[in-house]
């Protein structure tokens, strides 16, 4: 069976200026969404903001260099 990742996209200005309830309210939204998608939802977790990122690039002898931020040049940014 095939598996996806659904990738949910926000303004971290806006995320950081929600209030408590604002986010509950979220919270609660995404937590009927995995309640009615029952056992097809493997997992579920929020990511760090985009300022904290870290990417590895590996070199051709296999050496991994480590550069700031999700800098990538294309817009397929994760594959499978």
């Amino acid at each position: 069976m095939a598996k996806y990742m659904l990738l949910i996209y926000g303004n971290e200005q806006e995320w950081a200026t929600m209030t408590a309830e604002e986010i509950l309210s979220l919270d609660d939204g995404h937590a009927a969404f995995v309640a009615a998608a029952g056992s097809a939802v493997l997992s579920s977790h929020q990511l760090e903001p985009g300022g904290t990122a870290t990417t590895l690039h590996g070199d051709p002898a296999g050496r991994a260099t480590p550069t700031d931020g999700p800098f990538l040049e294309t817009k397929e940014g994760l594959g499978g």
